[in-house]
């Protein structure tokens, strides 16, 4: 399984790239929040407003893999669950076992840990059996959706020195709901 790691490009840029191989891009869409920050782009349909051109790097485009734009600031002690794009299917409940595609990355670092995109299919999971970040955060979700969870170490892979090779880090999912049963 090759890694990629995202990358900070410039400030409030990540960059994805591989971390063998020249580090070729392989992705030359960028996140530029610091237009956002000027005013340039319309926060809601991140649109360049000089331009009329789509930045938002694939976030609401729930047929290709997105790209997580750098956080700022410390990372965040409670659970954050910020809806990209509200599905209209069925809704997960908790106790539901959920079809989704998800890209994961560490909160500090912006290195891709997981990603069924990489892997070509998105994945079945019953929520039950997962970290207790996705048992809180995809419940209430909709098919045709796609959120974004900051999950603290004590709703992932618990405390540093926890045995897992996550543990003591806060991560970042991004989650397509593609099914619900």
């Amino acid at each position: 399984m090759s890694r990629r790691t995202a990358k900070l490009a410039a400030p409030g840029v990540w960059q994805c790239r591989q971390p063998s191989g020249g580090g070729e891009s392989v992705d030359s869409r960028l996140h530029n929040v610091r237009r956002q920050r000027k005013g340039i782009l319309d926060n809601r349909s991140h649109v360049d407003s000089r331009r009329g051109i789509r930045l938002d790097g694939g976030m609401t485009d729930t047929n290709s893999k997105p790209e997580i734009e750098a956080p700022e600031g410390p990372a965040p002690t409670e659970l954050v669950i910020e809806d990209l794009v509200v599905g209209d299917g069925a809704e997960a409940a908790p106790g539901s076992t959920v079809d989704v595609h998800y890209l994961g990355v560490e909160y500090d670092s912006g290195e891709e840990f997981d990603s069924s995109w990489s892997r070509g299919q998105s994945i079945n999971f019953p929520l039950s059996a997962l970290i207790a970040g996705w048992q809180e955060g995809i419940p209430g979700m909709k098919v045709g959706g796609r959120r974004k969870l900051v999950v603290p170490p004590h709703k992932a892979y618990g405390p540093a020195g926890g045995g897992h090779r996550l543990s003591g880090k806060t991560l970042i999912f991004v989650i397509d709901l593609r099914g619900v049963s």
